[in-house]
């Protein structure tokens, strides 16, 4: 049983930061694209 509770935490912790990651890669990827775009105009 303890490991089933591990197992299931760990997978809820992982969507969670997954969800967050998602979020961060994409501010991340417009701040890149946008930055890129400055640097070349």
């Amino acid at each position: 049983m303890k490991i089933f509770d591990v197992v299931s935490t760990l997978l809820i912790g992982a969507n969670r930061l997954s969800i967050s990651a998602r979020n961060h890669i994409g501010i991340m990827l417009a701040m890149s694209v946008t930055g890129i775009w400055g640097w070349k105009v």
